[in-house]
């Protein structure tokens, strides 16, 4: 391994992630239908709509043209349906929150809705990913850029990326890298794929006290998928810079068993006890 590279940012002040927040967010960027279609559909349910959405046991009343002019998903299922005579017809949508639903429709029928708190969001990014409702799939992305945390960046980076949002994935991945070291001692720590890890151990950007904080990250990671031959080791670590940790800490790594049992990562601690020396 090169011992030339740079060492990581320094761990820097972050403001302190308040996991119990509970803050409404103003969502926007629809197209509203006139107030009087509106105020039909909010107060005469009963008497004109078409359609009724069952979410989580809830019924929503609505209108299929709405909901189809507005949804791909909907449209699709709608068409494959009959509706041959007047009546009332319902339809259920399973593995979705029905409070994220609500703010939905409430969106896209004004083209604006309120959340009721933002804990909320990543329920309501499934909700429009499903129903395929762009203008709230951006609304709903572009709200949760600003609030990602060290507790929810491993599951933001993954529906981001599932649901090709591609700077709700930046912002996501640069969390866990500014986050780095309360993420590993969190649970969604072992949830990030090798992928992920990977580019995060090799990103100059991955905030860091000591390089140590890598190696471990590295190991326990690996422990628990049982990543532990050598190739697969070898992979992880090749993005720990051992040049940059202090002497007493790389004896401390030679002596892990995993390392030791390891040519590859041998080779490459030597080299950082040979560029600490050089440094001396």
């Amino acid at each position: 391994m090169a011992a030339v590279e740079a060492p990581r940012a320094t761990k820097r002040a972050r403001l302190t992630e308040d996991c119990a927040r509970q803050v409404a967010v103003e969502l926007s960027g629809g197209a509203a239908y006139p107030t009087e279609l509106i105020a039909l559909w909010r107060e005469s349910a009963d008497n004109f709509c078409d359609i009724v959405i069952v979410v989580e046991g809830k019924a929503f009343p609505a209108h299929r043209c709405v909901l189809a002019a507005a949804s791909p998903f909907m449209r699709v299922h709608f068409k494959q349906q009959s509706f041959a005579d007047s009546g009332t017809r319902e339809f259920t949508v399973s593995d979705l929150s029905a409070v994220a639903f609500a703010c939905a429709l409430d969106f896209i029928y004004s083209g604006a809705a309120t959340l009721e708190s933002d804990a909320r969001l990543l329920d309501l990014l499934e909700v429009a990913s499903r129903l395929e409702v762009a203008p709230l799939l951006e609304a709903v992305s572009a709200a949760i850029q600003h609030r990602v945390t060290c507790t929810d960046s491993v599951q933001v980076w993954e529906l981001a990326e599932r649901y090709s949002l591609p700077m709700l994935e930046t912002a996501a991945r640069r969390t866990c890298l500014r986050s780095f070291e309360p993420l590993v001692k969190s649970p969604s720590f072992l949830s990030l794929s090798r992928e992920r890890l990977l580019a995060l151990l090799g990103d100059d950007a991955l905030t860091i006290d000591s390089e140590l904080t890598a190696f471990e990250a590295a190991l326990q990671w690996a422990r628990h998928h049982g990543a532990t031959s050598d190739s697969e080791l070898a992979e992880l670590l090749a993005h720990v810079r051992f040049g940059f940790m202090p002497r007493e800490r790389l004896h401390d790594v030679l002596s892990e068993p995993l390392v030791a049992a390891s040519p590859t990562i041998m080779k490459d601690v030597a080299c950082g006890l040979s560029s600490v020396s050089d440094r001396s």
